[in-house]
């Protein structure tokens, strides 16, 4: 009878998540983009920047890792802290590089409603620690950044 009445009223896991946010459903229904670093705090760089100007965003946005844009603002790579220090050891001069010649092309990205667990389970396979965050298909268009700290802090398994 209970579970006549919800789906008369159209209740849905959402509508749960809502209402029962620190439980332990709640938790396993957060989304990305409950978690994700929007806008403001992404660190986006222009994959024409020399890596002078991507090593002081990276230093000071202090997420390891910076999502590379053209000049359309749609995102072409991503850049870790990892890839410029072997960068560094490869190359003299590394300021003398730009960000698209060390950034891996074709960043992994996932849609903003994909479950907070999955996001963690392909960084896990990946082994990464960030990933790009889309809308709908638009997987060139990165409207936020899932790092694993946020995941994490959210107690998520």
């Amino acid at each position: 009878l209970a579970v006549a009445a919800l789906n008369k009223k159209g209740f849905n896991n959402k509508n749960f998540k809502n209402l029962h946010p620190k439980g332990s459903l709640g938790k396993q229904l957060k989304t990305t983009e409950d978690l994700m670093i929007t806008k403001k705090g992404i660190p986006f760089i222009n994959e024409n920047s020399n890596m002078k100007n991507a090593l002081n965003i990276i230093s000071k946005k202090k997420l390891g890792v910076l999502v590379a844009i053209d000049k359309k603002k749609l995102t072409t790579g991503i850049i870790t802290d990892g890839q410029i220090r072997r960068s560094s050891q490869k190359n003299n001069d590394l300021k003398k590089l730009l960000v698209k010649d060390i950034m891996t092309k074709n960043p992994i990205s996932v849609e903003k409603e994909t479950l907070a667990s999955k996001s963690l389970s392909i960084m896990s396979d990946k082994k990464i620690t960030s990933l790009c965050v889309h809308k709908n298909k638009n997987r060139k268009k990165t409207i936020g950044l899932l790092h694993i700290h946020n995941i994490l802090g959210a107690d998520i398994h």
